[in-house]
């Protein structure tokens, strides 16, 4: 895990990250708040980049899943002699292949989905922290987080997430996208922040979908990365306010 610390008594607030499948704006982030946070940023699964998720069961049974079906294809010939039966047997083993392969690639990315939570929430149970960033993919396990009641609540870290990438996970992973199943209550609007880009489509489709869940919505005029200044700017605007809730006794927050 890496970690952004300035000794060993640093009162400092902690704040999370959970990366994407690029850094996207969170190195200008933690630059502009260097010696004002303390940044834990662990490694989590985050199919298909790096290696750790190809361990899941999911891929294990999916690559099973894939010789099996050559393997029956190939040994019909000795069972079938009819070249039209042959056929029709062929393609109903492929047609299983593919659905059951369909089944564990949904496997693997909620595995993937729920070790990051795990990992998480681990850090969360062993540090103080002050506030969640989830971007991209990252973004999407802190909402599956945020689903589960696990942040954003009044005595619980703040959020905000970052372009996070729920529909194509959802999708993937044979589930309803997060943002129709999350409800914020009013008390806690404040301390849920979601930004998705303008020019986003490709990546966040139905950001709108955040309107509705009770969260303080943005829209920022970028894509999918928010390199530009002003969202970077924008964003470091909406951490600091995150940061001075957290500072709030808790019956001001309500006010």
């Amino acid at each position: 895990m890496s970690t952004t610390r300035h000794g060993e008594d640093d009162q400092r607030p902690s704040v999370l990250i959970l990366g994407g499948w690029s850094p996207g704006p969170l190195n200008l982030i933690k630059r502009n708040f260097y010696g004002i946070c303390t940044f834990l940023e662990p490694s989590i699964p985050m199919p298909p980049m790096g290696c750790s998720w190809c361990l899941d069961i999911g891929m294990v049974m999916l690559a099973a899943m894939i010789g099996l079906t050559v393997w029956a294809c190939v040994i019909l010939d000795d069972f079938i002699k009819s070249r039209a039966w042959l056929a029709v047997a062929r393609l109903a083993v492929i047609v299983i292949g593919l659905v059951l392969s369909r089944l564990c690639v949904a496997a693997t990315v909620r595995g993937s989905m729920q070790k990051g939570v795990n990992i998480a929430s681990r850090i969360l149970r062993e540090q103080n922290v002050a506030v969640v960033i989830g971007f991209s993919w990252g973004g999407g396990v802190l909402a599956e987080m945020l689903r589960l009641g696990l942040v954003g609540g009044p005595d619980e870290p703040a959020v905000l997430l970052i372009a996070p990438t729920t529909v194509i996970m959802a999708s993937f992973a044979m589930r309803t996208d997060a943002p129709l199943t999350i409800r914020i209550p009013d008390s806690a609007s404040q301390r849920v922040h979601v930004c998705h880009g303008t020019y986003d489509e490709s990546f966040c489709p139905h950001s709108e979908r955040w309107g509705l869940t009770g969260a303080t919505f943005h829209l920022i005029r970028d894509n999918h990365v928010f390199c530009r200044q002003e969202s970077v700017h924008e964003l470091s605007n909406v951490l600091a306010t995150l940061l001075r809730t957290h500072e709030e006794p808790p019956a001001e927050r309500m006010l």
